[in-house]
């Protein structure tokens, strides 16, 4: 399957977002699910690194921090070097020429495509139940429950799940 790496980084923080929810699935929806952010896992450090890359090549260092940033507004600096300040004695801030060029680089590298090659076969969309196990909050005994899942999770999903 074809993704743009902007929908993997989608899908990534979606599958990041469910197994926060701390939900209980069957074994084979769970193992999917598990082989899917291990493969989202691989793209994303990719993503990850290029977009360090990026800020590496078009960033500076923050003052405070030390760390590099990209920052699309930045201080209005004088002929010496100095932070312009304005009559209420903010440094006056301007667009930062460096934040468009690694803005277009990023939404380039975003919109290009990688193949992900599921483990299991065949690669069909992952199955989840309309309802899973759970407890009663009043009497602990067990019982089935409404999966509940939020629109923006199965928004970055929906290339990979279906109910």
């Amino acid at each position: 399957m074809k993704l743009t790496n902007e929908k993997i980084f989608r899908a990534s923080s979606g599958m990041r977002q469910l197994f926060a929810t701390r939900r209980l699935f069957p074994v084979m929806v769970s193992n999917k699910l598990a082989k899917l952010a291990q493969l989202l896992d691989e793209k994303m450090e990719v993503i990850n690194q290029t977009q360090k890359e990026l800020v590496k090549k078009y960033g500076e260092k923050d003052e405070i921090t030390g760390q590099l940033q990209i920052a699309r507004f930045i201080n209005k600096m004088d002929e010496a070097g100095n932070k312009i300040f304005d009559d209420k004695k903010e440094p006056v801030k301007v667009f930062n020429p460096a934040f468009e060029k690694y803005e277009e680089e990023w939404a380039e590298f975003r919109k290009q495509e990688e193949e992900i090659t599921f483990t299991w076969n065949p690669p069909e969309k992952i199955k989840l139940p309309e309802k899973i196990a759970a407890t009663c909050d009043k009497c602990h005994h067990n019982m089935d429950r409404v999966l509940e899942i939020e629109p923006e999770i199965l928004f970055a999903l929906a290339d990979f799940i279906e109910i």
